[in-house]
């Protein structure tokens, strides 16, 4: 029987934990501990009329869909994160979380973020640099990015604003190539009902307007790229 694992799901925003989904239902039911710490509450992008609270709640219904008992919020501010903080004292939060939360596996975004979001690339390099200064080398430790799902959801997602601004606007970012692929569609009706916990987001809208064929083709498969690990 597998000795259960301690894994850490660091990403910036509500809503960013469906490209991973399915990986954590598949760690709940290996009676693994997860905890998710979401960088911001998610009020860049808020319904009209709501408080800074409100993707908050969402992102708190949808952990409880999921099965997620820890999640930990840093408060920090939406869209601010590769200007408007001190970059060390946001690795130190993200070091204190590794350090009491002890876990074996660490996932975070790609090099590029995936959206090429800022606060992305952000919470990317931050976490990356926060893995290692506090790595113990006597404890089986993993370093893991989620990756890219179905090129053409994505694709033509990304042409949808604000994001076609960010792909013509930044800078060359290093791409990796999914080394693990996890078939996560006997998840696919659970990963819809977390998500939908974000209604009035942009992924959501665009996703209602799928067929249910093509959103199990962008629900059902998983992408992740093995960035360390020390073989214990």
């Amino acid at each position: 029987m597998m000795t259960p694992q301690s894994f850490l799901f660091v990403f910036a925003h509500p809503d960013d934990e469906v490209s991973f989904s399915g990986m954590v239902l598949e760690c709940l039911r290996a009676k693994h501990r997860v905890t998710f710490v979401c960088a911001t509450n998610g009020q860049a992008r808020l319904p009209q009329g709501e408080t800074v609270h409100f993707r908050k709640r969402q992102m708190e219904e949808a952990a409880k869909r999921l099965g997620v008992d820890h999640l930990i919020f840093l408060d920090l501010e939406d869209g601010s994160l590769a200007t408007g903080y001190d970059f060390l004292k946001i690795e130190e939060k993200i070091a204190e979380i590794i350090q009491k939360t002890q876990p074996n596996i660490i996932a975070t975004f790609p090099p590029d973020g995936i959206t090429r979001h800022p606060d992305h690339l952000v919470i990317h390099q931050l976490t990356k640099r926060a893995f290692f200064s506090t790595r113990e080398p006597h404890r089986h430790q993993e370093l893991h990015y989620w990756c890219r799902g179905h090129e053409e959801f994505l694709q033509t997602f990304l042409k949808k604003p604000p994001y076609e601004l960010l792909q013509k606007n930044c800078w060359k970012l290093e791409k990796v190539v999914p080394t693990i692929t996890l078939d996560v569609r006997h998840h696919f009706h659970q990963k819809l009902q977390a998500l939908y916990c974000h209604e009035g987001q942009r992924l959501i809208r665009y996703l209602r307007e799928l067929s249910e064929e093509k959103q199990k083709l962008f629900l059902g498969y998983e992408y992740f790229y093995s960035a360390f690990s020390n073989g214990l």
